[in-house]
């Protein structure tokens, strides 16, 4: 065994031996037999010709010998940079830096090195995107929520599952996809263009024909584009102008059907108003009895009783007239907007309380008018400071102010701030929620009713306006409502 090895190994050498034989002899070839011929030229004994063509066939032996010496690695680099392009970049390629095809210690096997690396960096963040784009797919796929995601040219680029089932999308055979081919609406395209100009969010409600159902039925839908930024240059970028500086290259749109919860909010507001509508006579003949029975003579215990069934009577009447009330204002009901005198629908339900001690409350002008519903806004004053007298000390003092614009937004501000026991943060997410009481005991020992503030809402929303709470517990509680101008 050792002696086949050792054969072996004199053949590798004698191997080497006969190679190094030949690379002398074309070394001796190339330098010596040159000088030779130069050397005969010299004394007569050469024809110039021979040299001549001596030196031709030498310069293009060198200049083939150099080319392909340098052309050998370049054709190896570009052999593996055509086989990456012809395959999966997702696939193993054989990029590992222990296998240099060329076979030099140059510049060319570092080229070589650094192309092997840059390849294995690009196939790890493929296969990355890749898994992320599968696991988006699978996310977005999953919602129940209809999703479009478009370019700034309208051209469709994705969309989910829920999308393609509402509006009939493997019906749709156009390439490229766009927008209005999916959504036949003027609305949202009008909304689509105002999201890119604006780089902000829209929402907005709109009726959609959809072909999920046959025969093609129309349902309604709350919309929310979104605008989907390149980044800006991080020179030009701060906390001011920070979206100013970003190019919109695209708008994800999300479209959920409300039908159905539209369809039932339509139902209550249908039994509301028709079961306030119907108490109404019940209670009047209640009251009228109440009024009766109070004339006449009767002795302490019953009158206690004539008095408790009066103040429940009174709370009756309380809640359905508000009930009635919250159901016209949720119907969308038209105000009458007016240059109207603040001093005036102000001072006027100021009187309309007459109980609380006027030093309790402070009232401030720093405009005299605005642009409002004078009834409904009454509505709103009078709900707020009751409240406050409500929750606040016998002796707590109540500011009313009337000041103008809100956060650059031309309107009327109005702020009603008292000095009560304050709302958590908890109590400020639904201060304004139909039927919540912050304090219940006190709400029904005063006669509160839990509809108030909803109300207010209400009627801030129909002036297209704001309200808002700002408090610490133990603070007070100040009530803030902007009112437009326009």
């Amino acid at each position: 065994m050792s002696d086949q090895t050792n054969l072996e190994k004199n053949e590798s050498i004698q191997a080497i031996h006969n190679k190094l034989i030949i690379k002398e002899s074309l070394i001796f070839g190339l330098f010596f037999i040159p000088l030779a011929i130069l050397y005969g030229y010299s004394y007569g004994q050469v024809n110039f010709w021979i040299l001549v063509t001596s030196f031709t066939v030498l310069t293009l032996f060198v200049f083939i010998f150099l080319f392909r010496r340098l052309l050998k690695p370049i054709t190896v680099i570009h052999a593996h940079l055509n086989t990456w392009l012809e395959s999966d970049i997702t696939e193993d390629l054989l990029l590992s830096g222990d296998q240099i095809s060329v076979q030099t210690n140059d510049d060319w096997a570092e080229v070589e090195r650094k192309i092997f690396k840059l390849g294995r960096e690009l196939r790890r963040k493929t296969k990355a995107h890749s898994r992320e784009k599968i696991e988006l797919e699978a996310i977005m796929n999953s919602v129940g929520d209809a999703i479009i995601t478009v370019n700034s040219d309208t051209q469709v680029v994705f969309y989910n599952v829920a999308f393609g089932f509402l509006f009939g999308m493997d019906q749709i055979f156009k390439n490229p996809l766009y927008l209005l081919d999916a959504v036949r609406d003027s609305t949202i395209m009008e909304n689509f263009n105002k999201c890119i100009e604006d780089k902000t969010i829209v929402t907005m409600e709109v009726n959609l024909v959809v072909s999920s159902n046959q025969p093609l039925q129309e349902k309604k839908f709350s919309v929310r584009m979104a605008p989907l930024f390149r980044e800006a240059n991080k020179e030009s970028v701060d906390d001011k102008n920070h979206v100013e500086n970003k190019s919109v290259y695209g708008v994800v749109c999300v479209l959920r059907d409300i039908s159905e919860q539209k369809e039932l909010e339509e139902r209550r507001r249908e039994f509301i108003a028709n079961a306030s509508h119907e108490l109404r006579t019940p209670i009047a003949t209640l009251k009228a009895s109440s009024d009766i029975l109070r004339t006449m003579d009767m002795d302490r215990d019953v009158r206690m009783i004539s008095d408790k069934i009066d103040r429940g009577i009174k709370r009756l009447s309380l809640l359905t007239e508000e009930l009635m009330d919250l159901s016209a204002l949720e119907a969308g009901e038209v105000l009458d907007l007016n240059y109207t005198s603040l001093s005036s629908i102000t001072e006027d339900v100021i009187q309309s309380l007459g109980a609380i001690n006027p030093s309790r409350i402070s009232i401030e002008y720093q405009l005299t008018h605005g642009l409002l519903d004078s009834f409904r806004t009454q509505q709103v004053i009078t709900n707020l400071v009751t409240n406050a007298i409500r929750y606040s000390k016998a002796d707590g003092k109540i500011a009313i102010k009337w000041s103008e614009d809100y956060n650059e937004n031309k309107g009327v501000l109005l702020s009603i701030k008292d000095e009560g026991p304050g709302l958590s943060q908890e109590m400020q997410d639904r201060i304004f929620d139909r039927f919540y009481r912050v304090d219940k005991v006190r709400s029904r020992t005063n006669g509160g009713s839990g509809i108030g503030l909803s109300i207010v809402k209400h009627i801030v929303d129909l002036h297209g306006g704001k309200i808002w709470v700002e408090s610490k517990q133990g603070e007070g509680a100040e009530f803030l409502v902007f009112f437009p101008s326009d």
